[in-house]
């Protein structure tokens, strides 16, 4: 009876440190490894930084999977090695990387789970062949290498065919909830990678990629934030405000953003733009959506690089001069047209039709408004904001054609960040 009294008294002693935990106790024990179950997200990571899911040792070997950290309260952080081409995944967080060897077709199966609304593709890695041109005039296109989604029925899903390089870029994926428990009716996903071989006529670098894939449910669970500390340095790992920041990263997107930002501040890009040196890929129509919370009264945004094709300069490259024009003849040249009065004076004929929407951004120094911006116009712009009690949200338009004279679909990297006074 002592024996056991004695033991009860160490773990209510123990259960006392652990609740009592003070934030420097936890960053040691970050630095041992821990990893902690933050509002029902099960990705961590490893000693050597390898990714993996939180769960119990045996779940871990039955997915013949390998154990690279710890985690709290599961044990351990599992790493799948079926990562790669044929394989496949049940869990709420996988990934899916390129093989050690070159293979022209790739494919990665994700089994949905019950009640799962969207997947988020995190590209934390993706270098493919570049987009090109298949006449003079036609739009960028991925001819050689590229990336695609299907669902079930092996139909692509409504979202872009993808190339170049993409590596920090992010999808979401809509689905339907499925509630059968029956595991021939499931819903899965495929994502494929399809390649060109690499040769004296096409020596593009060789491909390379890592995809985190996430299972959001439509209801995510919620669980408190606890502060935890433990007399035995090995024990647990606090939830940071870093790790409560990671959850806000994986919430549902709004209905029909291709993209969602959920920090107050960042940047966000176009597809393929490397530094300013790619080019966007055409026949795009997508938005980028940002998070708002109570106090949000706008959103600003400053370009750091803005470069897309245009028509003429009436309206310094804002809302007419990004539709498309009509020329007078054939032999009219693209200069004829940027420089006439009025798209009325002109005639059939098909022109650029890319641009940014902003809904009616505000350019903050002369007090205009535009929502179509093309060619260079944010650069020339210090900022423009957004003033709304309606969703934020940004969109990508492109046409199937490009210039045969100039380099000028380029795409774009902005800054925003979220106005919640000062409106």
């Amino acid at each position: 009876m002592l024996k056991i009294f004695v033991t009860l008294m160490g773990l209510t002693a123990m259960a006392v440190t652990v609740f009592g935990q003070t934030p420097a106790d936890g960053d040691q024990l970050r630095a041992k490894g821990w990893n902690s179950m933050a509002a029902g997200k099960h990705s961590c990571n490893g000693f050597n930084g390898q990714s993996g899911v939180c769960m119990v040792q045996n779940e871990c070997a039955k997915l013949n999977g390998k154990s690279v950290g710890k985690c709290f309260p599961y044990g351990s952080c599992c790493s799948v090695v079926s990562e790669s081409c044929g394989g496949y995944s049940d869990l709420s967080t996988s990934y899916f990387k390129n093989p050690d060897k070159f293979q022209e077709v790739c494919v990665y199966k994700i089994n949905i789970k019950q009640k799962i609304c969207q997947i988020r593709i995190d590209f934390e890695r993706f270098s493919l062949g570049q987009p090109t041109k298949s006449t003079n005039q036609s739009a960028y296109a991925c001819e050689h290498d590229e990336f695609t989604v299907f669902s079930n029925d092996n139909t692509i899903m409504n979202l872009p065919v993808l190339c170049g390089e993409n590596s920090g870029q992010h999808v979401y994926v809509p689905l339907n909830p499925h509630t059968s428990s029956d595991l021939n009716d499931r819903q899965q996903i495929t994502l494929r990678f399809r390649l060109t071989t690499r040769d004296d006529k096409y020596n593009d670098p060789t491909p390379f990629w890592k995809l985190k894939i996430s299972q959001l449910e439509c209801t995510p669970t919620i669980m408190p934030t606890k502060r935890w500390k433990s007399t035995d340095d090995d024990a647990v790992r606090q939830v940071s405000s870093s790790e409560e920041k990671e959850n806000s990263k994986y919430s549902l997107a709004p209905d029909g953003c291709l993209q969602y930002f959920t920090d107050e501040d960042g940047s966000f890009e176009s597809f393929n733009y490397h530094k300013g040196q790619g080019h966007y890929l055409g026949n795009l129509n997508y938005a980028v959506c940002f998070k708002r919370n109570v106090t949000t009264c706008g959103i600003k945004f400053e370009a750091v690089k803005f470069q897309m094709a245009y028509n003429q300069n009436l309206t310094r490259f804002t809302e007419r001069d990004c539709d498309t024009a009509k020329i007078i003849a054939a032999s009219q040249t693209t200069e004829d047209v940027r420089t006439a009065e009025s798209p009325s004076e002109t005639e059939t004929a098909h022109l650029h039709n890319d641009y940014l929407l902003i809904p009616d951004g505000r350019y903050s120094a002369e007090k205009l408004f535009a929502s179509k911006y093309c060619d260079g116009s944010l650069e020339h712009i210090d900022d423009v904001k957004i003033k709304t009690r309606g969703p934020l949200y940004v969109a990508f338009i492109s046409d199937d054609y490009s210039s045969p004279d100039e380099d000028v679909e380029i795409g774009y990297k902005i800054n925003y960040s979220i106005m919640n006074t000062g409106c």
